[in-house]
């Protein structure tokens, strides 16, 4: 079953690898999004189904994830598709033409530079090659790691190591992350939102008259919105069980908020608001941490809540409670980017 796994995953790479290569030689904007498309869906595809033989047990979220890919993918090349012809028009397309003596001098010292860009791709190859010819897989783990391996699930009573690492241990850094994100929206705000009144005044766009989506996007966002939305607060909300947590969950959010934009172009996020909730949801982490000097042994310290039973849901301390701030912090933030970024 491995061999035949990764047979399918060596398959999936190559078609993987067969799309980046149609985005960088197609010539227009249609065929290469043609190229992500049909290829980068079929590669991830077989890759999904490659792992399900490594991993049976995984195979309903395997499933899961091969189903929104096959939504996604199609829906976001025709929404890139129309985009293409609508701002470009003809201009997309580059039909097929005799080159002059001009380009083909041009071509050929585009030739020489492709020959030295094969030969430094030929030599990195070699040298991680003989990387991984000489890679032995590590039979104990560091000290550190061991360390974390030991204490998180003893002290911190959480089953995904890294959550709690990252909102216990090593909380100032995830505090640290959170800033710098919240730094770009509100740069963002400034270069593209027209300054402090930027939240209350109507966007640009709106003085353009819009062109409506598509029947396929409309009815995709329909179908996928809620299910993106649920998925999301899923990973938020069991991300001291398993993988996940505030930030891919809040990530998964703000996809939500993308694809309904794409699907009502004539929508608008109230900014306002979405200031107001990511503003409250940082207070409260600031008010966690201060909890955990009062109450146990430092700030942002998760025991300041029952351990509760191991596994269990309802569990790991404030480890959840972070998590959920965090994801609502984390896709609040974002959809300020993307209604930035359309403004």
């Amino acid at each position: 079953m491995e061999l035949i796994g990764s047979v399918v995953v060596f398959i999936g790479a190559v078609f993987l690898f067969s799309a980046g290569l149609g985005m960088l030689r197609m010539p227009d904007a249609f065929t290469r999004i043609q190229a992500g498309t049909k290829a980068s869906t079929l590669g991830n595809t077989l890759i999904l189904l490659g792992v399900a033989f490594y991993h049976p047990d995984w195979s309903l979220k395997l499933l899961i994830i091969a189903y929104f890919v096959l939504m996604t993918n199609p829906i976001s090349s025709h929404a890139l598709a129309r985009a293409a012809n609508a701002v470009l028009g003809p201009a997309a397309q580059s039909p097929v033409a005799h080159p002059s003596g001009a380009d083909l001098r041009k071509r050929s010292g585009n030739v020489v530079r492709r020959v030295a860009a094969i030969l430094l791709v030929v030599l990195l190859g070699i040298i991680f090659a003989t990387i991984a010819a000489n890679y032995s897989e590590r039979t104990s783990l560091p000290e550190l790691a061991a360390a974390y391996v030991d204490l998180v699930p003893r002290e911190l009573g959480a089953p995904n190591i890294i959550t709690g690492i990252l909102l216990t241990y090593r909380a100032f850094d995830t505090l640290g992350e959170v800033a710098v994100l919240f730094m770009v929206a509100a740069g963002l705000g400034l270069l593209l939102g027209g300054g402090s009144k930027g939240l209350d005044r109507a966007p640009a766009w709106e003085s353009v008259k819009a062109t409506p989506s598509t029947e396929i996007v409309k009815n995709g966002a329909e179908i996928l919105v809620p299910l993106i939305a649920i998925f999301a607060v899923y990973i938020v909300m069991h991300g001291h069980l398993g993988p996940g947590g505030g930030f891919q969950g809040g990530a998964a959010m703000a996809c939500c908020v993308l694809l309904l934009l794409l699907a009502k172009s004539n929508y608008r996020i109230k900014l306002a608001h979405l200031s107001i909730i990511e503003s409250l949801a940082g207070l409260l982490i600031v008010l966690v941490g201060i909890a955990g000097i009062i109450l146990a042994g430092g700030f942002l310290d998760s025991r300041v809540l029952p351990l509760g039973e191991f596994g269990a849901f309802f569990s790991a301390g404030a480890i959840p409670v972070l998590s959920i701030l965090l994801g609502v912090k984390v896709g609040c933030e974002l959809s300020v980017i993307i209604e930035r970024f359309r403004a």
